[in-house]
């Protein structure tokens, strides 16, 4: 893996979890049922909110007529896990159990999902655009709870619905002298739910939650959108970027790889060494989460998702100060995320 290309996945990571993880709530209280707000492509058929069904990213590239663009996609994926308490007559939700020292609850987890898709720039450029299918089955999981004595007091049932998308990429040459080539790549939520007055909370369970694009090319090179030479600048302001934002990644100098983020990041962030292994990977984020994780009671924390479990438990782990300073632009040491 290049250089860049691991600094993206490391800056992914923060995008994949600062919507879902920086409050991490447990409570059923309204001000909770709000989450997840970055990157969500909800089914086109749920308009209750003001979330979109679709992104859309534009980057210009120079030099990359014979170029070879790598893709990918990555999202959560909700994962419901609900807690029942068994009965006489069956088994009945419960927003929490007790069994002995341990309490289960009913709680959101989520799943990294990663698509892949490859291009020759040649093959995208006076073609039709290429659509890679995303299809992704449902599943249901059900664990026992069982007493300290053997008796099952309840179960864990745990489920991801099916979910459908598609990545539509395309290319064509920019006019004029420089042999521009514009490249565009649309992230669409296909599902045919039917809302039917749902809530938000449920929509997400068939939506892409913090979607974002790692995209790099073999040969040639990105053009800043944030800072573009004065040649590429008319260029520039002619690509549409619609609910993202696409940054080069990697050290200054570098324009092989961008990260196409659903936040607000300048070219060239980067991870600090220092940071504390686990924890999310932005500044501003790692020291909020810090902070918020340690006003969770140790049963909550361990009583939520796993992913958020684990972070609870180095945030409990680490001192304050490493929190700090977390991701720099890699020029003024600032940083980058809005």
């Amino acid at each position: 893996m290049s250089v860049p290309m691991d600094i993206a996945r490391r800056l992914a990571e923060a995008v994949l979890y600062e919507g879902r993880l920086l409050y991490p709530h447990l409570t059923p209280a309204a001000k909770d049922q709000v989450r997840r707000r970055f990157g969500v492509l909800v089914p086109p058929g749920f308009t209750a909110t003001a979330d979109h069904s679709a992104s859309v990213t534009e980057c210009l590239l120079e030099g990359a007529a014979y170029a070879v663009v790598h893709l990918n996609l990555r999202f959560l994926h909700v994962r419901t896990r609900c807690v029942e308490r068994a009965e006489d007559d069956g088994y009945w939700p419960v927003q929490q159990l007790r069994n002995g020292h341990r309490t289960y609850l009913t709680f959101d987890e989520a799943t990294e999902r990663e698509v892949e898709a490859v291009f020759p720039v040649a093959g995208l450029l006076d073609a039709p655009a290429r659509m890679v299918e995303v299809r992704i089955p449902g599943d249901r999981v059900i664990e026992p709870i069982a007493s300290p004595s053997g008796e099952i007091v309840g179960r864990l049932v745990s489920e991801h619905l099916p979910l459908h998308a598609a990545l539509t990429v395309s290319a064509e040459r920019v006019p004029g002298p420089y042999g521009l080539i514009r490249l565009r790549a649309r992230v669409e939520n296909t599902d045919d739910w039917k809302p039917l007055g749902a809530p938000r909370e449920q929509a997400l369970r068939h939506s892409l939650i913090s979607a974002h694009l790692i995209v790099a090319v073999t040969a040639g090179a990105f053009v800043s959108l944030l800072d573009p030479p004065e040649w590429a600048r008319p260029a520039v302001e002619t690509c549409r970027n619609e609910h993202t934002w696409p940054v080069l990644v990697g050290e200054p100098g570098h324009r092989d790889v961008v990260l196409s983020s659903p936040i607000i990041l300048h070219d060239h962030p980067d991870v600090s060494p220092d940071r504390p292994e686990g924890l999310l990977d932005a500044a501003a984020l790692d020291e909020l989460f810090h902070l918020r994780t340690l006003t969770l009671t140790e049963r909550e924390s361990r009583a939520a998702d796993t992913r958020a479990a684990g972070f609870a438990e180095a945030a409990g782990d680490t001192p304050p100060e490493p929190a700090e300073g977390a991701v720099t632009d890699g020029t003024d040491g600032h940083g980058t995320v809005a």
